[in-house]
């Protein structure tokens, strides 16, 4: 298993662990010690900033739009673990472009009220939509159809979001 001493870096953003957490603190300073790269972000230099490689003091407030920025960097750059994001999150489930909901199996047939109502995924194996249980290699970008609906997976509407946040704009906001 890995852990902390395993990272190449570290973000503590918002807490004081050489406080709070010192429990953790000694596992992040044991990583310090082996090369790991300590980074604080936080609007009060706090302890664990002085003991950090770098701090960077952000504006209150602030923090959504610098960890969406640093996000959408990660996506723009293809540094994101697709395999991860396809297998082990939402970004593959169809959101109805004319609702925004999820596209459920209950958009087509009934479904008893205490029944599982599972979302659709777009197979890329069977080229069509089908339940994310029943898929063999889900799609997590792109638009489709299914069933006459109109479908955006919801990866692909979270990187269109994404965009609207940037590093540039993000070090004069933050």
């Amino acid at each position: 298993a890995k852990s902390v001493l395993d990272s190449s870096h570290i973000f503590v953003w918002g807490s004081n662990p050489v406080h709070s957490t010192p429990q953790n603190w000694r596992w992040m300073q044991l990583a310090k010690e082996q090369g790991t790269k300590v980074i604080t972000i936080d609007p009060v230099k706090s302890a664990t900033a002085h003991k950090s490689d770098e701090y960077y003091s952000i504006k209150p407030t602030t923090d959504g739009y610098l960890a969406l920025a640093m996000a959408n960097y990660i996506v723009e750059n293809g540094l994101q673990d697709d395999e991860f994001i396809a297998k082990r999150s939402t970004a593959p489930f169809l959101v109805r472009t004319d609702t925004g909901m999820l596209l459920h199996k209950s958009d087509f047939v009934e479904v008893a009220e205490d029944d599982p109502d599972p979302v659709y995924v777009w197979d890329k194996a069977a080229n069509a939509g089908v339940l994310y249980e029943e898929a063999t290699d889900p799609a997590f970008e792109g638009s489709f159809v299914v069933e006459g609906i109109p479908v955006t997976t919801s990866y692909t509407l979270l990187k269109d979001r994404l965009a609207e946040y940037t590093v540039s704009e993000a070090a004069s906001v933050c």
